[in-house]
């Protein structure tokens, strides 16, 4: 087996057994609003701070700053 050949098959290994697992249970988590910790008035200042303005993507971006600040924890 080349190492070419190795890394193809390394890759395809990790993407169905890991990533593919990974995409599915984080879409299935993350799309519940309880899973976040919302703190309606910090989101709306984030979402202000992050874009500049109250949109859909500063508050999707606030959002997930508060989900990955409280895994580092």
């Amino acid at each position: 087996m080349t190492e070419d050949q190795l890394i193809l098959k390394v890759t395809e290994h990790l993407k169905k057994v890991i990533f593919e697992k990974h995409l599915s249970s984080s879409a299935g988590k993350n799309t519940k609003l309880k899973s976040y910790n919302v703190n309606p008035i910090v989101v709306k200042y984030l979402a202000k701070i992050l874009q500049n303005d109250f949109s859909p993507l500063g508050v999707a971006k606030a959002l997930l700053l508060s989900k990955s600040s409280r895994n580092i924890d």
